[in-house]
């Protein structure tokens, strides 16, 4: 058989001006087929002219549909076909036929000038503690929870009760009202023993801490639901009951200031009344160069450890604390992140509890020790010597302390890290590209626990020239997960771009509860 020249067939299709001419010539084909069809099926001569034309009637079927680029004359080998069939070269035309009819294969490298590009796949999208965001059993939450508290209540004897910094939420209140009438009572002359002092701290705190406590549990039990207090109050109880059993045993034992990295300098000896418990409310100043670093570092590890916890015990369906409440129901109401959230109410109390516990307290105690009219040797071998050259009630050194900022990293910490552990109501973009739209639309429309919604458009691959259908869903990222398993299911070569979206305006639907 004859092979046809591209360069002449090219030439040739260049003189066709008028892009009627080529649907006439197919025209004339299917009159061609359509005479072939009602000759008589018995006549020997006739059967292999309609199965010649069988094989016209599928190509020329193709050419119609892909007549627009015949038109622009962007595909030689259509062009190649056509002229096959005009002159009446089949077996050419139907083997470019089932070519043409074949996707193109990805070349698995291209070269350029002095570079060349590979073909790999790539799959970086990554939600944290997303094997989390699956239906839980009861007993399985609660254990989750239990370690937690554990390891919550271990870290904050360790990072808060001996280093000075000050809790987060409502625990901060109690620290600082229990620092200051610990700093009231010492200051009124009331003959009370250290070992009678810390327990009156313990008590008074937590005591405190309770009080507040019982009406917000209640709210969240009439507004967040059952299970959700159950989960919260079971952390919570854990975590106290760890803390006060190791706070007991180190005071006993006398390895209450214990620290894994070294300990942080605590004013009060043995040659001076003033029990250390009572001064070691006096904040650190800035000329403490080493124990501001030590502070900074225990500060920094203590809100990594929160941020983890909250994560996980939010994902799960609790809160890992008291004031994760108020948060939550905001959070719930403006569909607002919870790490945000929880942030801003931990600074404005912080700036409370830290003018209470250590502004108003520390002043206090300076007042009393320099009524005492201690020596110069006393009060340096007792800490309190730097302390003197403070003006009491007028400079900001004990507000504005190594252990105020220590306490902002560590809530600045917090916030960073559990934004990015617990995205709840952060919205993406996720753009699907594939083959098998129809059935990926299908199954993430019907899915079960999620809803998404989606538009749809037809584009072409500027490489391969395919056609394709794309999505486009605006959704929660912590939806993007399962969304991806289900599309790699039915097409595991679909392309998937997933895109931070900052701010949205408009209306999508989200879960109300825990996902």
């Amino acid at each position: 058989m004859e092979e046809i020249n591209e360069k002449e067939v090219e030439k040739s299709f260049q003189k066709e001006k008028n892009d009627n001419f080529l649907i006439n010539e197919i025209k004339t084909q299917k009159e061609n087929i359509s005479s072939a069809e009602k000759k008589s099926p018995l006549s020997r001569k006739n059967i292999k002219y309609r199965e010649k034309y069988e094989h016209i009637k599928k190509i020329t079927d193709l050419m119609i549909e892909k007549y627009k680029l015949l038109r622009n004359k962007e595909n030689k080998n259509l062009i190649e076909i056509y002229y096959c069939i005009k002159y009446n070269r089949l077996k050419k035309a139907q083997d470019k036929y089932k070519k043409l009819s074949q996707p193109p294969k990805h070349r698995k490298a291209i070269l350029r000038l002095n570079t060349k590009y590979k073909r790999n796949y790539i799959s970086n999208f990554a939600l944290k503690l997303s094997f989390l965001y699956k239906p839980r059993k009861l007993w399985f939450i609660l254990f989750i929870s239990t370690i937690l508290g554990i390891i919550y209540g271990t870290t904050r004897v360790f990072l808060v009760g001996s280093t000075g910094i000050y809790d987060f939420g409502i625990a901060a209140i109690g620290q600082g009202i229990a620092k200051l009438t610990m700093a009231l009572l010492w200051n009124s002359n009331i003959n009370i023993t250290p070992d009678q002092l810390r327990i009156l701290y313990e008590i008074l705190f937590w005591s405190l801490y309770i009080i507040i406590s019982i009406p917000l549990f209640i709210l969240s039990y009439k507004k967040l639901g059952k299970e959700f207090t159950f989960i919260s109050v079971v952390f919570l109880v854990i975590g106290t009951l760890v803390a006060n059993s190791i706070g007991i045993f180190l005071n006993k034992y006398g390895l209450s200031n214990w620290l894994p990295f070294g300990e942080i300098s605590k004013v009060g000896n043995s040659s001076l009344s003033t029990p250390s418990k009572v001064l070691s409310i006096l904040p650190i100043t800035w000329s403490d160069g080493g124990e501001t670093i030590l502070m900074v570092v225990y500060a920094i590890l203590y809100g990594l450890v929160l941020a983890i916890s909250f994560a996980i015990i939010g994902i799960l369906g609790g809160t890992a604390g008291v004031s994760g409440i108020i948060g939550e129901i905001y959070s719930r109401a403006k569909h607002k992140s919870f790490a945000q959230i929880a942030g801003y109410m931990n600074f404005a109390i912080m700036i409370v509890s830290i003018f209470i516990g250590s502004y108003l307290a520390g002043n206090i105690l300076l007042s009393k020790v320099n009524s005492m009219g201690l020596n110069e040797t006393l009060l340096y071998e007792s800490g309190l010597l730097k302390y003197t050259s403070i003006p009491l009630w007028t400079r900001a050194d004990m507000y504005f302390s190594p252990n105020f900022f220590a306490t902002f990293v560590s809530n600045f910490v917090f916030t960073v890290f559990l934004n990015k552990l617990y995205p709840r109501y952060k919205f993406v973009r996720v753009e699907i590209i594939s083959k098998e739209i129809e059935q990926i639309k299908k199954a993430i429309l019907e899915d079960e626990r999620s809803f998404n919604q989606m538009v749809f458009y037809d584009v072409k691959a500027g490489y391969s020239q395919q056609d394709y259908k794309m999505t486009i869903s605006i959704t929660l990222f912590t939806h993007v997960p399962r969304m991806i398993k289900r599309i790699h299911k039915l097409d595991p070569n679909a392309f998937i771009n997933v895109q931070h979206i900052r701010n949205v305006q408009g209306f999508v639907y989200v879960p109300e509860g825990k996902f």
